[in-house]
């Protein structure tokens, strides 16, 4: 039989602020995986060209070299460029290359978020685990589509997938190093 007990104050959330190396990676990730990407992948024929260009006037540089300083770091040859259809596609991925990193932005940094929204509150650590499982689960996807596709997919772009993959793999492990306090406690039972 269990005894009422009187109210206990409900516990304080545990705080969902970013670790120091959580809060470098999503950093990391929104400048040169979200925004380089985004950069790269619109201007990709214009950097194409300037790449063309660039290897004509110097042709001693090496192909690879010339990849690098042109941020042709997707798909191989001129394929982005190829068809109507593929710079359509193009666009597409550049856009949600966009929005993936807006989202990390306003999920992630609660103080940037309130400036922007005054009168916003910290998002919860939940929401916080669930947006980098579904960007964990996206690279797993991205991995999928490169061994499908790696006769068409540039090298550039199969080496950065693995590095980004292997450094978010140690928060999906234990989503406890995301976050300055301790994990929650289970709630103890009232009887």
């Amino acid at each position: 039989m269990c005894l009422a007990a009187p109210a206990a104050p409900a516990p304080a959330a545990p705080s969902a602020e970013l670790s120091t190396v959580y809060r470098w990676y999503v950093v990391y990730e929104c400048v040169l995986v979200n925004l380089v990407g985004f950069v790269t992948l619109f201007f990709q024929c214009e950097l194409q060209a300037g790449r063309a260009a660039f290897l004509k006037a110097f042709p001693q540089w090496a192909g690879v070299a010339a990849d690098s300083l042109f941020g042709h770091y997707w798909l191989q040859g001129d394929l982005n460029c190829a068809t109507p259809a593929a710079r359509c596609l193009t666009y597409m991925v550049a856009g949600w290359l966009m929005i993936a990193g807006t989202l990390q932005i306003f999920i992630n940094f609660d103080g940037l978020r309130r400036r922007v929204f005054p009168g916003d509150w910290d998002c919860p650590r939940g929401v916080k685990v669930a947006c980098m499982y579904a960007f964990f689960v996206c690279d797993w996807y991205w991995v999928v589509l490169m061994w499908a596709f790696r006769a068409t997919i540039g090298w550039q772009q199969i080496v950065g997938s693995a590095v980004d993959i292997a450094l978010r793999l140690a928060f999906a492990a234990k989503p406890s190093r995301m976050f300055k306090g301790p994990p929650p406690s289970a709630p103890s039972p009232s009887c």
